[in-house]
């Protein structure tokens, strides 16, 4: 489901959703530990293919670790 949002509209819905209960730091956080449970389970379970598709696990990995980079920068600490 997708739907059209201008770049101002769809800035203030991050932020938004962003500054309602947990701010940047935190929300990178839990985005951080979801990518972790999310490697975690790719690498130790055997039947993950039987699961999921890879790809959707590599895209979801990417994007999310790459949304709490933007959040809060670990990298560049």
């Amino acid at each position: 489901m997708s739907t059209t949002n201008t770049p101002n509209k769809l800035t203030d819905n991050l932020l938004k959703f962003i500054n309602k209960d947990v701010g940047a730091e935190e929300l990178a956080k839990y985005l951080r530990q979801g990518a972790y449970i999310i490697a975690r389970t790719a690498i130790t379970s055997n039947e993950i293919e039987a699961i999921t598709e890879t790809r959707w696990l590599d895209n979801a990995y990417y994007h999310i670790t790459e949304l709490a980079e933007i959040l809060d920068p670990s990298l560049t600490k």
